[in-house]
């Protein structure tokens, strides 16, 4: 599931109240289950099932997340063009119809190409599903009753992403883990089922003017929207590796699939936490030490020595993931920037973070002489990536320190 989404320029009712959340939660729970197989899970399957590697997992994911960025970058023009013909629940009743469609081609005997296929399909069928998602999680609620509904969605997804992980082990004997991607088709029917509770189009947005905010805000806003891609790439670059480095440490095949989940809980953990916290509120800080848990905990994971050490690195590693994705809801919701034209830009961006993070394994494992090696190389590389990615992120920072020390003179 990707992080603090903007909402697409659609037709939306000026009349109809919003769509009430138990339908839109059900749904979203539903669908992420899908979702945390395919980004978090495909890596366990691939293996399981037809005995990848990490370059061919690797480039797995790597056809998922360039699947997912082109279409996440034409999402926009797609839906406006659509929208004349077919309402968003219509649109959206099509997505999960055809996600259940393809799902069954998994099952084809002795036929490793129907998991690219059916993957990328979901891929770039979730890159138009999840954006009109969020725009009935939004649509006709008040500024409040928006941010307390995105609260409680994004804990749904990121609770079901948990638990769809921690299940997969008992699916991973040979041909056996094909059953998750199965699952995709009724799961995604009884979503297309669900949206009969969803009204026709959003609710219009709600324009209220909101409260005034410290002024450094806007700043820590840019500058967290450059952490939130750099926190994808390091979430995909761990995924598709985690089933090798948890094997070559003697864990089970069963505890494999918890013991990546570890980050997810620990991620959940972190957004539950802040949303009953106030002390982080306005704090550079919070942005630094969530960004240096993300590459701290990668590192510790992907060097660990031992099972132990390398699920603390996960749990430290989903603790700074999950600060930077609230710390860029709350500063979107906060300094009142969440237009409903940025969604495509916004997705695009994670989109490159699910595309760079994969590559940059496909690189490092296809080249390096050992496995040990590789996982040094792995880690030199990821954390280049993210220090070319930190540079734009800190500019809000020094640019907000000379404004203060330039009031300061002027006083």
């Amino acid at each position: 599931m990707l992080a603090s989404r903007q909402y697409h320029r659609h037709p939306v009712s000026r009349t109809a109240p919003a769509t009430p959340l138990l339908p839109i939660c059900a749904v979203t729970f539903l669908a992420s289950i899908g979702t945390g197989v395919l980004w978090n899970g495909i890596g366990f399957v691939a293996e399981s099932a037809y005995g990848y590697g990490r370059v061919a997992s690797f480039g797995l994911s790597l056809a998922f997340g360039v699947g997912y960025l082109t279409i996440a970058f034409l999402s926009g023009r797609i839906t406006r063009a659509v929208a004349h013909r077919a309402s968003p629940r219509t649109i959206l009743a099509a997505l999960f119809v055809g996600q259940a469609a393809v799902a069954p081609l998994v099952l084809l005997p002795d036929a490793p190409w129907t998991l690219w296929f059916v993957g990328c399909a979901v891929s770039v069928l979730s890159a138009m599903q999840w954006p009109l998602i969020e725009s009935y999680v939004a649509g006709g609620r008040s500024r409040g009753a928006m941010r307390r509904a995105i609260g409680l969605w994004n804990l749904i997804w990121m609770s079901a992403v948990t638990i769809a992980l921690g299940l997969l082990g008992t699916l991973l004997d040979g041909e056996r883990a094909l059953l998750a991607m199965l699952a995709l088709a009724p799961i995604n029917l009884l979503c297309a089922g669900i949206l009969i509770w969803f009204r026709a189009r959003p609710g219009a947005h709600v324009d209220e003017p909101h409260d005034p905010v410290p002024p450094h805000y806007e700043a820590q806003l840019a500058s967290v929207r450059f952490l939130l891609p750099v926190s994808y790439v390091v979430a995909a670059a761990i995924s598709p590796a985690l089933p090798y480095l948890l094997g070559a440490l003697g864990a089970e095949p069963r505890w494999r699939t918890p013991l990546a989940a570890t980050w997810l809980a620990a991620r959940f953990v972190t957004v539950l936490v802040l949303c009953n916290t106030h002390g982080w509120h306005g704090r550079w800080a919070s942005l630094l030490i969530a960004g240096v848990l993300c590459g701290a905990g990668f590192t510790l994971a992907v060097l660990a020595p031992n099972l132990s050490l390398l699920t603390i690195g996960l749990a430290v590693f989903g603790l700074g993931q999950g600060g930077v994705y609230y710390l860029a809801i709350y500063y979107a919701m906060a300094v009142g920037k969440a237009d409903v034209d940025a969604a495509s830009v916004h997705e695009s961006l994670i989109g490159v973070g699910y595309a760079v993070g994969p590559l940059a394994g496909v690189l490092t494992f296809s080249l390096a002489p050992s496995e040990a090696q590789g996982n040094v190389v792995f880690v030199a590389i990821v954390l280049t990536i993210v220090a070319i990615g930190s540079v734009p992120a800190l500019s809000p920072f020094f640019a907000w320190r000379r404004r203060v020390a330039s009031a300061r003179v002027s006083n």
